[in-house]
């Protein structure tokens, strides 16, 4: 339940479809750079009130270091524009997820 949670905040954070999310996959394959993962776990610590756990380690075997995306092909394709910010989308999963178990 949790991994579908996040695959679905991870999916509409890059404007993928939920289907190509593992629970396998990794930052590489979804095109997240570290910025956009310290963003992701930095809104997860504020919605939670938590302060992660981190072990920074130097790059793995394929890691990349840098990626560049534009949507704007696929905005003009389909009209669709992501209009949820990640800090607003993860507040919003923090909340369900806290009334749904009651934590």
């Amino acid at each position: 339940m949790i991994f579908e949670k996040v695959a679905e905040m991870l999916a509409d954070y890059k404007g993928i479809d939920v289907s190509t999310i593992a629970p396998e996959s990794t930052f590489a394959d979804l095109e997240l750079d570290s910025l956009d993962v310290a963003d992701l776990v930095m809104q997860i610590e504020d919605a939670l009130g938590v302060t992660a756990q981190k072990n920074f380690l130097p790059l793995q075997d394929g890691d990349v270091p840098a990626t560049y995306a534009d949507t704007a092909a696929l905005n003009a394709w389909t009209g669709f524009a992501p209009a949820t910010s990640v800090r607003d989308g993860v507040g919003r999963f923090v909340a369900w997820y806290r009334e749904y178990y009651k934590v």
